[in-house]
């Protein structure tokens, strides 16, 4: 198993653990809804920072964070289409 599949797995237990009642308990559809909609956006969130990382192994422009976009191959970043230190110092350094 992978590190980030483990590391996944844990964070899923520890929110199913907190989120979760003792035994005896049953948990409302409200609640299960949210332990559900959680679980979704955390896999989500991996699936999402999984892909930026493969571009930038790849050497593909991505985007870490919307109006920002990151080139790789020339290890440069800009936001709102001007060149932005901040950026390319927080990617690439």
């Amino acid at each position: 198993m992978k590190h980030g599949k483990l590391k996944s797995l844990a964070v899923a237990a520890l929110i199913a653990a907190i989120a979760l009642p003792g035994p005896g308990v049953a948990l409302s559809d409200d609640d299960k809804a949210k332990l559900v909609g959680a679980l979704v956006g955390i896999a989500i969130a991996k699936k999402v920072a999984e892909n930026r990382q493969e571009k930038k192994a790849r050497g593909e422009p991505y985007q870490p964070r919307n109006g920002v976009m990151c080139l790789p191959e020339v290890r440069k970043c800009y936001w709102n289409n001007r060149y932005s230190s901040r950026w390319t110092h927080h990617e690439f350094d």
